[in-house]
């Protein structure tokens, strides 16, 4: 049996010592690939109203945000920080609010 430093389990990364940054990062991928997926149907240029804008963000990109959350919650505040961000980010370009 050959030790390895990370594994997934359950759509889960885990790390060696439990930082969650691994299982973090891959979030922040696939979120990031399914809003370049869904953007011309989220952006407010969109024919879409808000409410349904919103909706698909709810339903498609948010749980794989929230997924397992409980399991992570103990992560570094940096990396959670940098999932909020992107989390920001997203809802920004759901409803057309101004970027900070």
């Amino acid at each position: 049996m050959e030790w390895v430093d990370t594994t997934r389990y359950l759509v889960v990364t885990l790390d060696k010592c439990l930082p969650w940054s691994s299982h973090i990062d891959q979030v922040r991928k696939k979120t990031a690939q399914r809003m370049g997926m869904l953007g011309a149907f989220l952006n407010r240029k969109s024919d879409l109203s808000l409410m349904n804008r919103v909706l698909l963000y709810k339903h498609l990109v948010r749980p794989m945000m929230d997924y397992a959350c409980p399991a992570w919650s103990s992560a570094a505040r940096s990396h959670v920080r940098r999932l909020q961000v992107l989390q920001y980010k997203c809802f920004r370009l759901v409803t057309g609010a101004p970027g900070t």
